[in-house]
């Protein structure tokens, strides 16, 4: 008997790293089933946002593309709403369109920061905060590491399926496929 039904987990994934796959580890022991939900989707291509939603998705799908995990975790994408996402209408925002595709979490994981407390407070949900300390790295580190073709960096900082597609990306930027 797991702790929840449905754990949520919303984050961009710019790329999904150790401290990520940390969280997600810690909802599949704690939860019986694991959303996980790729914000920002429609953004790609910028510094801040490098990797398209998909990419995304198929990083974190390779992670976790083993059994008995794999039918637990599912993935999902959901665009930003175009007002601001620091208060409860963009955590109204984000369960309306969980609810839309059938998803009714119990408990949602996310990080100490101010302005996420109030995302859910109109929602009868627990929220699992998780300290950036136990695994401290982020995406902007590992957004540099590839800009700066810091393979090692990246090997050290991301699960190995990650590693190997930022990998590739780096090939093939460099230069190292042709069509």
């Amino acid at each position: 008997m797991k702790k929840y039904k449905l754990g949520m987990y919303l984050g961009r994934f710019q790329p999904f790293h150790n401290g990520h796959k940390a969280i997600v580890d810690k909802m599949i022991e704690e939860c019986e089933k694991v959303l996980i939900v790729v914000g920002s989707s429609q953004e790609k291509g910028t510094v801040k946002n490098p990797f398209p939603a998909w990419e995304r998705c198929e990083m974190i799908r390779d992670v976790y593309d083993y059994e008995p995990v794999s039918d637990r975790v599912n993935i999902i994408t959901i665009p930003d709403r175009l007002t601001s996402g620091n208060d409860s209408g963009w955590g109204d925002y984000v369960m309306k369109y969980l609810e839309n595709y059938g998803y009714y979490p119990d408990a949602v994981y996310q990080g100490l920061e101010a302005e996420r407390n109030t995302w859910y407070e109109n929602w009868a949900v627990v929220i699992e905060h998780i300290s950036r300390l136990e695994v401290p790295i982020s995406a902007t580190l590992i957004r540099a590491a590839f800009i700066e073709r810091d393979r090692d960096f990246i090997r050290k900082n991301c699960p190995p399926a990650v590693a190997g597609i930022l990998e590739c990306w780096m090939f093939i930027d460099d230069g190292g496929c042709q069509l």
